[in-house]
């Protein structure tokens, strides 16, 4: 769960654990790391609204005890080099995903498996997942009514038991704007409990992280605001953005999540550019109210490398059909 850091008049911090204040009847679990009622240890206090007010309670009295009381930020925009072997020759291989929604009941659960199959057969150990793999809560009016999950615990229970898994596959991700709601909501990290939970899920931190593979670099985003009139006019915006943004080095591979349709331009402001299809079928109150129509599937990205140059990247686009919504 995203966390509150705890600050003494003398400055000391502390987080709460096991040497939280029993009086203040909240108790952090070793495990899991969120924070539970201690009458009620079974009960997330990100969704229990009667566990939010006894957290709220607690951070009262630590406020009026003297203590300064501020909740984390969110881990976002690390940089990180990948040591991946070549799936043949000098060609790096991995998948790509976003917006698998999980908890939605639109999600495309039996799709999202089909394309980890295919990845897995093919021998790629190594999928990115550009951000939403949750469905989260509030994002619209009416959202309530398109889940079958409820809750941060909920849906990170469902995810860990759920999400794709395979023997021989990592899957590195970052989080998007519906995993976020619970942190804007409630302190909680969804991707933090996921990850803790499931080693083969690897947390990036939100919305954008940087990768070096091999000669390539490499820039997972998860992007903002709705699709565009164009389907390109969103990656090339982003693209300008990264040519003079000094926080990252220009990538030659742009990978955008967030958008539910599919957009490659290969050759565009000297990038590779990817926008990113998704795993949810048209949702009523949202995508089928604004006339959107997702395109489902994945990525396969293929990097290939000689004599100190890369010599030739492409993709491969795995479509599904949409399946019927699920049945709760």
């Amino acid at each position: 769960m995203g966390g509150f850091n705890i600050r003494s008049a003398n400055s000391k911090s502390f987080k709460p654990g096991t040497n939280w204040p029993a009086k203040f009847g909240v108790v952090r679990d070793k495990k899991t790391g969120r924070y539970l009622s201690k009458d009620k240890n079974e009960n997330d206090i990100s969704n229990d609204k009667s566990n939010k007010k006894t957290l709220a309670e607690a951070l009262e009295i630590c406020s009026n005890a003297g203590y300064k009381v501020t909740k984390e930020e969110l881990k976002r925009g690390g940089k990180y080099n990948l040591d991946i072997d070549y799936h043949h020759g000098h060609t790096y291989k991995v998948g790509i995903v976003s917006d698998t929604q999980m908890g939605s009941l639109y999600e495309q659960l039996d799709s999202l498996w089909a394309f980890y199959d295919y990845c897995d057969k093919d021998g790629i150990t190594e999928i990115w997942n550009a951000g939403d793999i949750s469905d989260g809560h509030g994002m619209y009016t009416g959202h309530t009514f398109e889940l079958f999950c409820h809750g941060e615990r909920a849906q990170a229970k469902y995810i860990i038991e759920n999400y794709p898994k395979f023997d021989d596959i990592i899957t590195r991700f970052i989080g998007g704007n519906h995993d976020e709601s619970f942190w804007r909501q409630n302190g909680a990290d969804i991707c933090h409990d996921i990850a803790i939970q499931r080693p083969d899920l690897i947390y990036l931190g939100y919305y954008i992280a940087a990768f070096k593979l091999g000669l390539s670099n490499i820039i997972l985003h998860h992007g903002d605001g709705g699709v565009a009139y164009a389907q390109s006019y969103r990656p090339q915006k982003y693209a300008i953005s990264y040519i003079e943004n000094e926080g990252f080095k220009t990538p030659d591979i742009l990978v955008l999540g967030h958008y539910h349709c599919s957009c490659i331009l290969p050759h565009y402001m000297g990038m590779y550019i990817i926008q990113m299809p998704c795993f949810q079928a048209v949702t009523p109150r949202y995508m089928g109210r604004k006339g959107l129509n997702p395109h489902i599937g994945g990525v396969i990205l293929e990097i290939t490398e000689k004599n100190g140059k890369v010599i030739s990247t492409k993709t491969e686009c795995k479509t599904y059909s949409t399946l019927q919504k699920r049945i709760r």
